[in-house]
């Protein structure tokens, strides 16, 4: 992997002769300028990205940067500039072309529009300047009257934006009169290896890339009823009172239907299209592994649903699904473009007063909860995982050293002596004093919103520093510290006495 990357400077090194070259042709003044360029990418994405990088800024000089004549009258120095940057963002490379020219000509693109034929003049009049730019990847569009070596030439935007999609990236567009354009690619790190989710569906393992998840979630049904709702013709989920419209991963790869009358809950994995975040259905929820990506053969690559395949520790293939392509091939994103689900408008002050917290479950103790900022990372761990380290307990995973505190040993209300025939212990993990601690729970719940205001507990019990009410429930508040600290003593049945800030924990 190592050996395959290489710093984008290996293709933007041509970059500034050629717009000397071309700025000279175009009787203009351009300064490049170039930051990230020891931003590493995978060498086969550089090969891809040299040709869109070229036509980018081909556009940039003969379309918005201005002669210095013209830039001189609207005051602006006559030297124009466009800057390329690259950095890294969530797992991706984004590659910003920025220019201080004239700008997008709105009403020369709506003009054009309605000279091709791809919209009615009535229709035109009605187009955001959003939908104007979405005109500007349409194959063949050109706002150039005459043809020349740099434009008008049939070759546009589209053969752009079809090479990002192509090696799995998206480009956005901006622009403002006068002001300039900003063109930001986001392409992935590298076609070889990514970090995915593998669900199971029937018999069949699929894999979702993990950069485009945004949670995992198992709704309960109750009464053997559908926890969903109906929205303009789209089932829906309210998730913490937003609404997450839902599709079923076995339709929209016409499998066989799912079995939900044999089952409690439902699993839904919830994703970020580039225009609609949703929900999709699955089986089961498996684990997050780094997956080598295998190009599809020359009979399947013309499959909008599937972004690839990888074979599996076991022999296996799983298909890697493009989330993108099942938001557009479903009509989902269609629909929701139609009828827009509007985030619910939650009250300044009830931001102030509320903070996320990890709702979990202890032996005996059926409602706890930790503020969600204190957690880094919820594992999965079997019961071989666990080793000795003197007279206490501790994880080796992934390369880290975890000490395993069982919570039930250390918090009033628990029962430590009863022991269950669980093989499977959800983890939550958490820094402290530098040090990496697993606090080892029963079951994970949920997250929630709770007030900040916290109740003080009539007499100090041991591993707790407070509650709160949540939907008429009491939900008692771990005391992390005191926990840590008892942990680390020799005795872990001694309290120790100590002066807490009960709010300042919270904020």
């Amino acid at each position: 992997m190592k050996m395959r990357m290489q710093p984008i400077s290996y293709v933007w090194s041509k970059f500034s002769r050629l717009v000397r070259d071309l700025s000279r042709e175009c009787n203009k003044q351009i300064n490049l300028i170039q930051l990230g360029s020891e931003t590493e990418l995978d060498r086969a994405l550089l090969d891809a990205i040299r040709d869109p990088l070229i036509h980018i800024l081909r556009n940039s000089i003969d379309h918005s940067i201005e002669t210095p004549e013209e830039r001189k009258s609207k005051g602006k120095s006559e030297v124009g500039s466009i800057q390329l940057s690259a950095f890294h963002q969530n797992g991706m490379v984004v590659i910003e072309i920025v220019d201080d020219g004239a700008g997008i000509n709105y009403e020369r693109v709506r003009s054009r529009a309605i000279e091709r034929r791809l919209v009615d003049s009535v229709e035109a009049e009605g187009l955001t300047n959003d939908a104007l730019i979405e005109l500007i990847f349409l194959p063949g569009f050109s706002t150039k009257d005459h043809i020349s070596s740099l434009s008008g030439r049939g070759v546009g935007m589209d053969v752009v934006k079809n090479k990002i999609i192509s090696i799995g990236g998206s480009i956005e567009l901006t622009s403002e009169s006068n002001i300039g354009t900003t063109i930001r690619l986001k392409i992935p790190l590298t076609l070889a290896i990514i970090p995915a989710l593998l669900v199971g569906l029937e018999e069949q393992t699929f894999a979702i890339p993990e950069n485009r998840i945004l949670e995992l979630a198992r709704l309960i049904k109750k009464n053997n009823e559908t926890p969903f709702e109906d929205f303009y013709g789209t089932p829906v989920y309210r998730l913490r009172e937003n609404l997450i419209p839902v599709l079923y991963l076995n339709n929209e790869l016409k499998l066989n239907q799912l079995s939900d009358s044999k089952s409690a809950s439902i699993n839904m994995v919830v994703v970020q299209s580039d225009e609609v975040k949703f929900g999709i259905i699955v089986d089961a929820i498996l684990n997050i592994q780094d997956v080598v990506v295998k190009p599809l053969g020359p009979l399947l690559n013309n499959l909008p649903k599937y972004a690839g395949a990888t074979i599996l520790g076991s022999g296996r293939i799983s298909l890697i699904l493009d989330v993108d392509g099942i938001a557009v091939e479903s009509g989902l994103a269609g629909r929701i473009r139609a009828n827009p689900i509007h985030p619910v408008a939650i009250p300044m002050e009830t931001l102030e007063e509320e903070v996320s917290m990890l709702l979990f479950e202890l032996n005996g103790l059926s409602r706890i909860a930790l503020p969600l900022e204190c957690i880094e990372h919820i594992l999965m761990l079997n019961a071989t995982q666990f080793q000795e380290n003197g007279d206490k307990e501790a994880i080796y995973y992934k390369d880290l050293f975890m000490h395993a505190v069982r919570l039930q040993d250390y918090v009033s209300g628990c029962n430590s002596s009863s022991h269950s025939e669980q093989t499977v212990f959800p983890a939550l993990t958490c820094n402290l004093n530098h040090k990496t601690y697993a606090l080892i729970v029963k079951q994970v719940h949920d997250i929630i919103q709770v007030p900040k205001k916290m109740h003080e507990l009539s007499s100090p019990q041991r591993g707790i520093q407070g509650c709160i009410i949540y939907k008429n429930d009491v939900i008692n508040i771990l005391d992390l510290e005191e926990v840590i600290a008892m942990h680390n003593a020799h005795d872990s049945s001694t309290s120790y006495p100590r002066v807490i800030d009960i709010q300042g924990v919270l904020d």
